[in-house]
């Protein structure tokens, strides 16, 4: 894939040497990487055998090119012998690169990009350069201290040839799979095709110009010899940033690779210009480098805290494994109790992180997607409303992110911490929820470190996705319950009806049958009291039935208007003489002029009827009702209060679902179907009632004009 240039050994380690020698250095320590990453247990299954086998090419070159340059001048026998054995690496590493794209050539057009395919012998003869390895092997062992470029010079124009094709080939080949121009993927087989041809250009135009400008040799004999590297960078940075072939790599292997390229910039260029200053000025090369040292980690942040936390675990090793131990626990606790409600999984939560992270306190605020609060738990007396809504506020531009006395919160901000008695404040948000953590003071008042705020970090996201999945839960049973309500609702209606006309018939004649014979026997006879009894349990079961089949039947379609103050008055004027007989005082106050509703007349007479009805009931003998009915926003409010005993909270919550109620001879049907219709007309009904201080039905009914 280059030409096989070689290091001038001129032995002098000037500026450009050294930069030459650390590019190769630096080039097989890239290598090394991505080797090892290919030869891992979790990768190879996913890798090509060919495109490690170009790895170990490009890993071969520049290894032996960087111990080839480096030992060129070395007197000592075994430095001859690693200068032989460099040389031997070199060749074969030549060999296999473009050995090896032409192997992954071959693999393309049979089967495609499998990883592992059916094994072919014939792949065997994309490597056939290897065949001229031993000769070049014997040629480096007859001089084990010759020039590369010398030793191999007759092979060096059919390689440039064969290598120029390969890369042609494979660069015409990445533009032309179907997957270039889509994802990373494509990215990457474009930008392979790219730098295939540029190294393509860079044989063909450095060859020749070395001839001819022999001063330039060492400058195009660098870029012919790093050019490999260039593939080989952009493979691995599709790796690490896309995960391209999903490939698993290992954070050490890149930690242990930077630290040894930074040895490389030490002893080819800080070591020199270390022991010039020691010479020169007497400055000791040890508080030198520590002086870098503390200068690197002062101008860069993310150094500065990987030296922090090693001090942390230096000096408090033991207690940061407490602390994981119990971040685990509260983790585990979220997890737990993820079904539970809001309210409950905070307040769990608090608890918990109180107690692992031994704080003064945790409080913490919920609210919904719209605006409303959810859960609060462990508020500080010494906090206004308004100091929590400025700190959410200002937390709340980034959240997800852990606010303390340190950070840039504003003086408003670290007044509101300092008044809270608190050590830090962070916003979290997920789909449906979002809200504040306040934490308090530390033991001694200590700071959070970097860990333990991205572990705070992960622990709020968490407890934001289980509140925000317990709210779903939460909607999707309800919705659950209404569709089963729904369907029973459904059946039931039908059954009722059908009983309603079986049994309407039979009542009207036992009713009749009865009050003949009374009118028949006369007052006098002894049955006559029975048999009125019988005509009242008939009315009684005659009303239950008018009830089922009011249940049953859906409410007409709303005329273009129906005047609401006409019907409500006639409803008042028919159950004035029931309010009078039992001493309730009835109360009406109905604006004139009042606009008309969308609802049918017979379904509004209806609402009016049963509402007025109840609250009678209600009210009793003394009691009082007072109606009130007027124009408000677009809509007709009609209010109706009793002084009645009320209505127990619990049984509030569920008034207005079928068979609900509070008297003992009652079917439960009456307000569900007047919440029926109110709904049906647009409307809105509410009911506010405390105990021993009456009840108050409210309805909102939409104006026709509006």
């Amino acid at each position: 894939m280059c030409p096989p240039f070689h290091y001038s050994g001129s032995g002098d380690f000037s500026m450009f040497a050294s930069i030459e020698l650390f590019a190769y250095g630096a080039a097989a320590v890239i290598d090394s990487v991505l080797l090892f990453t290919l030869f891992d247990a979790r990768n190879y299954a996913r890798v090509m055998l060919p495109i490690v086998l170009l790895t170990c090419g490009a890993w071969l070159f520049h290894l032996g090119t960087f111990f080839h340059a480096y030992f060129a001048n070395l007197a000592s026998p075994w430095a001859a012998t690693i200068h032989g054995l460099a040389m031997s690496a070199m060749a074969l590493g030549l060999v296999l690169m473009p050995g090896a794209m032409a192997h992954i050539l071959a693999r393309v057009a049979r089967t495609g990009m499998v990883a592992q395919p059916p094994a072919d012998p014939r792949y065997m003869l994309a490597y056939w350069p290897v065949l001229f390895v031993p000769l070049i092997v014997m040629r480096v062992a007859a001089d084990p201290r010759g020039r590369f470029l010398e030793l191999c010079h007759s092979l060096v124009w059919p390689y440039l040839g064969w290598t120029g094709l390969v890369n042609i080939a494979a660069a015409t080949a990445c533009f032309m799979l179907p997957q270039t121009g889509r994802g990373p993927q494509g990215a990457f087989y474009r930008w392979l095709g790219i730098t295939l041809l540029g190294m393509t250009l860079l044989i063909t135009v450095a060859a020749p110009c070395a001839l001819a400008w022999p001063a330039w040799l060492p400058l195009l004999q660098a870029l012919a010899v790093l050019a490999p590297l260039l593939p080989v960078v952009l493979f691995t940075y599709f790796v690490v940033r896309f995960n391209f072939l999903q490939l698993f790599v290992e954070r050490t292997i890149l930690y242990a690779a930077a630290a040894v390229i930074l040895l490389l910039v030490y002893q080819l260029a800080l070591h020199d210009v270390h022991a010039r200053i020691e010479q020169d000025y007497g400055i000791n090369a040890e508080i030198l480098q520590g002086t870098l040292i503390l200068l690197l980690a002062l101008l860069l942040p993310p150094l500065r805290r990987r030296i922090l936390e090693s001090l942390r675990y230096l000096v408090a090793g033991a207690r940061m494994v407490t602390l994981r131990d119990q971040i685990r626990r509260i983790a585990v606790y979220i997890t737990q109790h993820a079904g539970n409600a809001p309210p409950q999984l905070l307040a769990g939560f608090a608890e918990e992180l109180t107690q692992a992270m031994r704080l003064a306190y945790v409080a913490g605020w919920v609210v919904d997607g719209e605006g409303r609060l959810v859960s609060v738990t462990g508020v500080p007396a010494a906090l206004s409303t308004e100091q929590l809504a400025a700190l959410y506020a200002e937390v709340a531009r980034q959240p997800h992110y852990l606010f303390t006395r340190r950070d840039a919160l504003g003086r408003e901000g670290l007044a509101t911490l300092h008044t809270a008695n608190a050590s830090a404040a962070m916003a979290f948000s997920a789909r449906r929820v979002r809200g504040m953590l306040l934490l308090g003071r530390r033991e001694r008042n200590r700071d959070f470190g970097e860990e333990e705020a991205n572990i705070l970090v992960v622990l709020a996201e968490q407890l934001a996705v289980a509140m925000d999945n317990s709210l779903l839960q939460a909607e999707r049973l309800a919705a659950e319950r209404r569709a089963a309500q729904n369907e029973r609702l459904s059946t039931l209606g039908l059954l009722a009806g059908t009983m309603a006309h079986e049994i309407k018939n039979p009542l009207s004649s036992i009713k009749t049958i009865a009050a003949v014979i009374a009118e028949d026997l006369g007052d006098e006879n002894a049955h006559a009291a029975d048999l009125r009894l019988i005509v009242g349990e008939t009315n009684r079961l005659a009303a239950t039935t008018a009830d089922l089949l009011a249940f049953a039947r859906p409410g007409g379609e709303a005329p273009s208007g129906t005047n609401a103050p006409t019907l409500l008055n006639s409803t008042l004027a028919v159950l004035r003489y029931h309010a009078s007989r039992n001493g309730i005082k009835l109360d009406a106050h109905v604006d004139a002029d009042l606009p008309a509703v969308r609802i049918a007349g017979a379904a509004l007479q209806e609402i009016f009827f049963n509402l007025l009805n109840n609250s009678l009931e209600a009210a009793g003998p003394g009691g009082c009702v007072s109606v009130r009915c007027q124009r408000h926003n677009g809509h007709l409010v009609t209010e109706i209060h009793d002084n009645g005993p009320g209505i127990a909270p619990d049984v509030q919550d569920q008034l207005f679902q079928p068979f609900v109620t509070t008297k003992e001879s009652g079917t439960g049907l009456g307000l569900y179907i007047v919440g029926c219709r109110v709904r049906e007309a647009g409307g809105e009904i509410v009911c506010q009632s405390r105990p021993a201080e009456g009840t108050t039905f409210t309805i909102r009914l939409p104006i026709v004009d509006a």
